[in-house]
């Protein structure tokens, strides 16, 4: 169906039966009551919402399991980047994730896939940070997933050099005030 013929059966419908469209979709698709949620949810909806993706993205990274399905933890990431309405609060779930990828990094022999999957969530979770000016409130866990990230292969520079660029060169100098 194309979006003109939606968009004119919209026109047509009268006010209540969008209300019952709309009660049908919030009613049929788990995707619609997350989408209201994040929307019109009280923070502890939403963080709700959030807890449920990391306790997802965590079980990915077990000790255990010694390959992580970066294919799934990148859906369910991506999900939320849609639904999402406040920048901070996805800032923390990409740096829950490059958490995450770090400490099974420092466990497994590091591979370049786990480690793309880490540049690219600590990254955006930077981007995040710095267009939400929430700095202040993620230093510390910036400060220590850089500490960590030294797990071989001469890594630890490409997390600094990604808070070098995005959050500027002093950023991480001002570590011990």
């Amino acid at each position: 169906m194309r979006k003109t013929v939606f968009t004119k059966h919209l026109e047509n419908a009268s006010e209540e039966e969008l209300r019952q469209e709309l009660a049908k979709l919030f009613d049929s698709y788990k995707e619609v009551k997350e989408l209201y949620a994040m929307e019109l949810g009280s923070t502890a909806d939403r963080q709700k919402i959030y807890d449920q993706a990391k306790k997802k993205i965590a079980k990915f990274y077990e000790r255990f399991k010694t390959r992580a399905r970066q294919t799934k933890v990148n859906e369910i990431i991506k999900h939320l980047d849609r639904i999402s309405i406040f920048d901070h609060e996805l800032a923390d779930l990409y740096l829950f994730h490059a958490e995450q990828v770090i400490d099974w990094l420092n466990y497994f022999t590091i591979r370049p896939v786990e480690w793309r999957s880490f540049t690219k969530s600590f990254k955006r979770g930077l981007e995040l940070v710095l267009k939400s000016m929430s700095e202040d409130e993620f230093k510390e866990r910036i400060y220590t997933i850089v500490d960590k990230s030294d797990c071989g292969w001469d890594t630890q520079p490409e997390a600094i050099e990604l808070v070098d660029s995005i959050l500027g060169n002093d950023f991480l100098v001002d570590k011990t005030s």
